[in-house]
C-alpha cells in the first residue's frame, strides 16, 4: 500500500472521531434543553397554580385583595400550559404537569408576591431557552 493511501486512511479515521465527538455532544444539548425547559414550565405552572384557582373557590377577601397578583398568576399559569401543551413531546407533557402539580401541593401560598416573581422569571427563563433552540 503506498504512503499516500495509508495517509488518507488515517486522515479519514481523525477525521471520523473528529465527526464522532461532534455528534455525541450534539446528542446531550438536547437532552439538556429538554430537561431545562421541562424544569423552567413546572416551576412556573407549579408555582402559579394555586393563585389561578383562587378565584374560582370560595376565598371571599384574599382573592379581592390580592386581584393584582391573581392576575399575572393567571398570565404566567395560561402561558406555562399553552407553552406545555404547544412545544413539548407527549412524555415531557405529563412530567411537566406532574411536577407542577407537585409544586402546587408543596408549595403553601403565604408569600405570592414571591412565589409569583419566581415563577414569572422561570417562565421568562424558558422564553429565552426557546428562542435560542
Amino acid at each position: 500500500m503506498p504512503l499516500s493511501d495509508r495517509w488518507h486512511g488515517g486522515f479519514g479515521l481523525a477525521r471520523g472521531l473528529h465527526l464522532q465527538f461532534h455528534l455525541q455532544i450534539d446528542r446531550r444539548r438536547p437532552m439538556l434543553h429538554l430537561v431545562l425547559t421541562c424544569l423552567l414550565l413546572s416551576v412556573a405552572s407549579g408555582l402559579s397554580m394555586r393563585r389561578f384557582l383562587l378565584p374560582y373557590f370560595s376565598a371571599g377577601d384574599i382573592a379581592e385583595k390580592s386581584a393584582p397578583v391573581t392576575i399575572v398568576a393567571s398570565t404566567v399559569f395560561l402561558a406555562a400550559i399553552a407553552f406545555t401543551v404547544s412545544d413539548q413531546d407527549l412524555w415531557a407533557k405529563s412530567v411537566i404537569l406532574m411536577l407542577g402539580l407537585l409544586l402546587a401541593a408543596m408549595f403553601d401560598d403565604a408569600r405570592p408576591k414571591l412565589t409569583i416573581a419566581l415563577s414569572a422569571v422561570s417562565l421568562a427563563a424558558y422564553l429565552g431557552l426557546r428562542s435560542i433552540a
